[in-house]
């Protein structure tokens, strides 16, 4: 089978399944079955890969290779902030397009056709178990004001006594 193909996909090739007594050889069928990888997800040309970054990672950024199948590295990054279950692509950095796919495929601003699917990307974010008093107030002190936090509860608690 060539590289690049999609799961069902199915090859003939012709006479070379076992004659029938007293006849020909018949055409041999083979049919695409992929096996599950226990990283990578594939939907269609598109491979999906869940990321973990910690808690600061999330907060600040962070840079880091992704490996992929093929073991080449995939640098993926971001300046911003990742909340959990955010998703980012990488164009072209998933499997390679075939046949059909290929030929419809976009093209790009370079004026040549896509060769692969994305790489997306799913983040989780591993919070801690807990916080020691200092960490909390220190937390507290970084982020005063956010909505829905004690110091916004409070803020709205006094607001709605002094009207």
């Amino acid at each position: 089978l060539e590289p690049r193909r999609t799961d069902g996909h199915e090859t003939v090739i012709f006479a070379e399944r076992e004659p029938v007594v007293d006849g020909e050889a018949g055409d041999l069928r083979l049919r695409l079955v992929t096996a599950p990888h226990p990283l990578f997800r594939r939907e269609g040309s598109d491979l999906h890969l869940r990321q973990t970054v910690s808690l600061v990672e999330a907060l600040v950024g962070f840079e880091r290779n992704v490996t992929h199948l093929d073991g080449h590295q995939v640098p993926v990054g971001w300046a911003g902030v990742t909340r959990p279950g955010d998703v980012r692509r990488i164009p072209e950095q998933g499997m390679p397009l075939f046949g059909e796919a290929a030929d419809k495929a976009p093209v790009g601003k370079d004026g040549k056709r896509r060769q692969a699917g994305d790489l997306v990307l799913t983040f989780r974010v591993a919070f801690p178990e807990a916080l020691t008093d200092a960490q909390r107030e220190a937390v507290r002190k970084l982020f005063p004001d956010e909505v829905g936090g004690a110091n916004a509860i409070k803020k709205a608690a006094a607001a709605a006594k002094a009207s």
